[in-house]
């Protein structure tokens, strides 16, 4: 139905929140910009945080959040929530700066 906002489960496990679509109304992955600005509403700052959403069939994929907005979908292709928590968390862990690595600021 035109104008019907997605509906969803929200929780979180440590920096990973996930969405179960309810398939009430539109889709997580129809309706990403609103489902992000929501969370954005309330959590506050979304860069600390991956979002992962498990669609209709029942795959867990992720929204790609950058300055707090919607940028894409990536592929989690995972059939259980806490492998695809797993799946990004490890994925966060290879992505962050290791101690060989040098950074200047300002």
């Amino acid at each position: 139905m035109p104008g019907r906002r997605a509906e969803y489960t929200t929780e979180v496990i440590g920096n990973v929140i996930c969405l179960v679509d309810l398939d009430k109304a539109e889709s997580i992955t129809n309706d990403a910009v609103h489902v992000i600005e929501d969370l954005h509403k309330r959590f506050g700052d979304l860069s600390g945080y991956r979002v992962i959403y498990r669609d209709t069939a029942g795959t867990w994929d992720e929204l790609a959040v950058m300055e707090n907005r919607f940028q894409g979908l990536k592929s989690v292709n995972e059939r259980s929530q806490a492998a695809a928590v797993a799946k990004v968390a490890q994925q966060v862990s290879e992505e962050a700066p290791h101690p060989q690595d040098s950074y200047r600021t300002g």
